[in-house]
């Protein structure tokens, strides 16, 4: 009898035990299906965080303005410089407008919709992480500065074509920096810079140390070195078609 039991156990036990072992499978599936899709989010908002801050990176004045003042003056050095103030500015700001273009399909608006897109899909799978990530407000203070910046510069390159400035503002800049830096918030750059550098250490934590270190080195490689070798195409483009209109 105690046999008859026992082959009459095994079956269900074996049936079970099949049941409990294809829902564990099929578990263990859709846990390694969710943790690659998550790992392809992640990467995903990463690159785009990333070729944010890197346009971000490429507006910074500081180490930028030597450069560009010896490329002008060594191109014309008979210009007096009362007169080159006025190239300074119109070139400076159509690099600073290219720099922009180029990346975002011509619109600093499409930056920000760009990190905001990133931050809802790193929502979805770490919502309280998404709500700590603290980019944002500063990010797009210093993106509404910069459009009113460029304006800004327009309004001024536009105003000494037309003669319209006193001749006493000619007088008030003295060096390349002060030109370029005059209406530049050095301060809303850098907390930018700063705010996106801390969201990209976070959320590449979620993928590993090795993805935060190579993470870091990419920012180190932006912040490294201004980018002179497009600066000096895009000046001999600019050149070239000014001269064609000469």
């Amino acid at each position: 009898m105690f046999a008859d039991n026992i082959n009459t156990i095994i079956p269900v036990i074996s049936t079970l035990a099949g049941i409990v072992i294809g829902w564990l499978l099929n578990e263990l599936r859709d846990y390694f299906k969710l943790r690659r899709e998550n790992k392809r989010v992640i990467n995903h908002v990463l690159f785009n965080l990333l070729e944010i801050r890197s346009i971000l990176a490429k507006t910074e004045m500081e180490h930028s303005s030597e450069f560009i003042i010896k490329l002008i003056e060594d191109k014309y050095p008979q210009v007096p410089k009362k007169q080159m103030r006025f190239y300074m500015r119109s070139i400076f700001n159509l690099y600073l407008k290219k720099i922009v273009a180029d990346n975002q399909n011509n619109s600093i608006q499409s930056i920000e919709n760009r990190y905001k897109d990133s931050v809802d899909d790193f929502s979805k799978i770490f919502p309280l992480l998404a709500y700590e990530v603290g980019g944002k407000i500063n990010l797009y203070n210093y993106l509404t500065f910069l459009t009113k910046y460029v304006e800004k510069i327009d309004d001024m390159v536009r105003a000494e074509f037309n003669n319209d400035l006193v001749p006493n503002d000619q007088d008030e800049y003295h060096s390349f920096t002060e030109l370029i830096s005059e209406f530049f918030e050095t301060n809303l750059f850098k907390k930018a810079l700063n705010s996106i550098s801390v969201d990209i250490i976070k959320i590449s934590k979620k993928l590993g140390r090795s993805t935060k270190k190579s993470c870091e080195e990419i920012m180190h490689g932006q912040d490294s070195s201004f980018e002179s070798e497009d600066f000096q195409i895009f000046f001999d483009d600019y050149m070239e078609k000014v001269s064609s209109y000469q």
